[in-house]
C-alpha cells in the first residue's frame, strides 16, 4: 500500500512579514468594520496585482523586459542597528 505525503509548497520570502503586517492593520481597525475593511483592501490588492501583470505583459509585448527591483542596498545604519 502505497503512502501519500502531500508536500505542501513553501511560501515566498517576505511572505509571513507581509501577511503579520496585513493582521496588525486589520487589529487597529474597529472591530465591527474589520470584515468589510479586510474584503475591501483584498479587492485593492487584487486589483494592483493584475495592473502589474497587465503591465508586465504590455512591456514584454513591446519588446521590453519589465525592471525586476534588486536588493537593496545596505546601509551602515542598517548594518549597525542590526549589530545592537
Amino acid at each position: 500500500m502505497a503512502t501519500t505525503t502531500e508536500t505542501r509548497p513553501r511560501a515566498p520570502r517576505g511572505t509571513k512579514i507581509l501577511t503579520q503586517a496585513f493582521f496588525a492593520a486589520l487589529d487597529d481597525i474597529p472591530q465591527p468594520q474589520q470584515d468589510t475593511v479586510a474584503k475591501a483592501a483584498l479587492a485593492a490588492v487584487r486589483e494592483q496585482l493584475q495592473l502589474r501583470r497587465q503591465k508586465a505583459k504590455a512591456m514584454t509585448a513591446n519588446g521590453r523586459a519589465p525592471a525586476k527591483p534588486g536588493p537593496k542596498p545596505r546601509t551602515a545604519q542598517a548594518g549597525a542597528a542590526s549589530r545592537r
